[in-house]
């Protein structure tokens, strides 16, 4: 990981969210690019120039309050910052930079209601997960930054899972902490209990090195299924796959993280995928 885009709006919701870039990079050496964006409000339309000048005063002294900060802080003094101040609309604006800077990563904030639906889709967040191809990693207003202590990674047994592992393996080495996955059924059969075993099987095959648990969970909700299970593990970082789908697809099927609304204050990073054919 060489780049982490970390936009930001100056708020103390997107300073919590800060803390986890920092974590992420101080541990793999990757640059922080910290972007803000000012987007004139609708009710300025008719001064715009004025509000905008307004906006962009106040989005560079804050910028340079925040590189103070970091410069002036031991712990983060080593690690490479840059910035960009930008105007326009939000969510185009973080696109086109993540492109632009080449990022690995983006980590963002997202306000209000920490449940995974409208972590997903209720917010700008959404939007930059719907439509970006790199990890998002999205930290709740509610959450406390700890140290990881393992990754807890939700699969559907989908043809991507391994090579999403592989990544999450990198992270889990420079943490040093374990992985768990989990998969939840919602009946029992024997059909799970192949699967189940087989992928244990597999990644025991894999993956050395690394402490590897794979747990089954059978439950007709998966919400609460896996509100359940993740309140054992609170300093874990939890990973879905969120993927692409076609228009006409996504009016017929709901994915998992679609399901999900219990409330988490636990960081939650989402691979974003096409489907595999």
């Amino acid at each position: 990981m060489r780049t982490l885009l970390f936009p930001t709006d100056f708020s103390e919701n997107a300073m919590n969210a800060m803390h986890y870039a920092l974590a992420f990079a101080a541990k793999t050496d990757a640059e922080i690019i910290i972007l803000h964006v000012s987007e004139i409000p609708y009710d300025f339309a008719s001064r715009a120039d004025i509000a905008l000048d307004e906006m962009r005063k106040y989005a560079k002294k804050e910028m340079k309050k925040l590189k103070k900060m970091l410069e002036e802080e031991e712990a983060y003094a080593k690690i490479k910052t840059s910035s960009i101040l930008k105007s326009g609309s939000i969510i185009p604006v973080i696109l086109e930079s993540i492109i632009d800077t080449q990022a690995d990563m983006v980590v963002m904030g997202t306000k209000g209601s920490s449940g995974l639906n409208r972590m997903l889709f209720g917010s700008s967040t959404a939007e930059i997960i719907r439509h970006a191809d790199i990890p998002v990693l999205v930290v709740p207003e509610e959450a406390v930054f700890h140290n990881f202590e393992k990754i807890i990674y939700a699969i559907d047994y989908r043809e991507d899972d391994i090579r999403i592992l592989e990544e999450m393996k990198k992270l889990a080495d420079v943490f040093g902490i374990s992985i768990q996955t989990i998969h939840v059924a919602e009946k029992a059969s024997l059909q799970e209990e192949i699967m189940h075993r087989g992928f244990k099987e597999l990644l025991r095959e894999k993956f050395t090195g690394i402490s590897f648990q794979h747990d089954l969970l059978v439950h007709k909700s998966f919400f609460e299924a896996m509100e359940n299970y993740l309140s054992q593990y609170p300093n874990a970082l939890l990973a879905m796959t969120h993927y692409k789908k076609p228009f006409l697809t996504s009016l017929l099927t709901t994915s998992i993280s679609r399901e999900m609304t219990y409330q988490t204050k636990m960081p939650l990073l989402i691979f974003n995928l096409a489907p595999s054919h």
